[in-house]
């Protein structure tokens, strides 16, 4: 039973944490930043909140316009990287401001475990542009986002683990709770085994000794109503299991190690080269 409980925990807790946000997110997120910036004018690095729940760290730099489009982008790049360190490195298990992405200048407090700061330190490299714009005394203004952490889990993935009894809280950070409903179910199916295998036994034995039949068949009655006891138990555990992986806050914050992996097929038209039709294909692209 150790061995099985080890086996269920290391499988939730290494299920993949890639992170793309949606376009509705990136639409909200680039919006407030735009909003936060022009209200205050700070160059920097902040902490933002999706509503899908998504921690998101956020770096504005600026860099001249009288550079070239690429030393402008190399320019802001290495500034938005080292902005984004050193955040994080003062963020170290201390309490930090987390901005909605949502509303603007709204803010909150929260603290980043050693953990996620140490993930999110090795992943600056991954910066990606949220938006480029035109500042003040000629310069150009550029925002980039890193996805840092994210709500561990949705009530509706948990619920659905939940079938086998205590995934779905092993899901939600839970641990005590998955391992309670883990054990309840496990003993209520001991409990309809032993039974049905005893009922079974005595009803056997009414069959070949005739002579102790109503003896037998009533120790075997019992144990089938034992057997019915312990299906019922198991079902309303079952059900408990299920609305309790469904209802229950998330336990935990778990770290995001990929970025905005994504697979993506398209169909192309394009002139051939000798100009006199259209080649058709497909495009295969995979961003990792």
């Amino acid at each position: 039973m150790k061995k099985l409980l080890s086996l269920i925990t290391c499988i939730i807790l290494s299920l993949p944490s890639w992170a793309q946000l949606s376009e509705s997110d990136l639409n909200k997120l680039a919006a407030t930043v735009r909003s936060n910036y022009e209200l205050r004018q700070i160059e920097g690095a902040s902490l933002y909140k999706t509503s899908s729940g998504y921690q998101v760290l956020v770096t504005i730099t600026s860099t001249s316009a009288a550079k070239s489009v690429d030393e402008q982008n190399r320019d802001a790049q290495m500034k938005a990287t080292r902005l984004a360190s050193e955040f994080l490195s003062g963020a170290v298990n201390s309490t930090v401001s987390v901005f909605s992405s949502q509303t603007t200048n709204n803010s909150s407090k929260e603290e980043l475990s050693d953990k996620i700061v140490q993930s999110s330190l090795a992943q600056v490299k991954n910066l990606q542009p949220l938006f480029k714009t035109q500042g003040n005394d000629g310069e150009i203004v550029y925002a980039y986002y890193l996805v840092i952490s994210q709500t561990a889990a949705k009530n509706g993935v948990a619920g659905v683990l939940s079938i086998i009894p205590g995934v779905g809280q092993f899901y939600k950070g839970s641990t005590g709770k998955g391992i309670m409903f883990l054990s309840l179910a496990a003993a209520s199916a001991a409990g309809i085994i032993v039974c049905e295998s005893t009922r079974a036994s005595y009803a056997n034995k009414a069959i070949e000794q005739p002579k102790y039949k109503k003896e037998y068949s009533t120790d075997a009655d019992n144990w089938a109503t034992g057997r019915n006891i312990c299906i019922g138990v198991g079902g309303a555990i079952w059900l408990w299991n299920i609305i309790d992986a469904f209802t229950t806050k998330s336990a935990r914050r778990k770290v995001v190690t990929s970025q905005n992996s994504s697979l993506s097929i398209q169909p192309y038209a394009a002139p051939d080269f000798m100009g006199q039709g259209m080649d058709l294909g497909v495009g295969l692209t995979f961003n990792f």
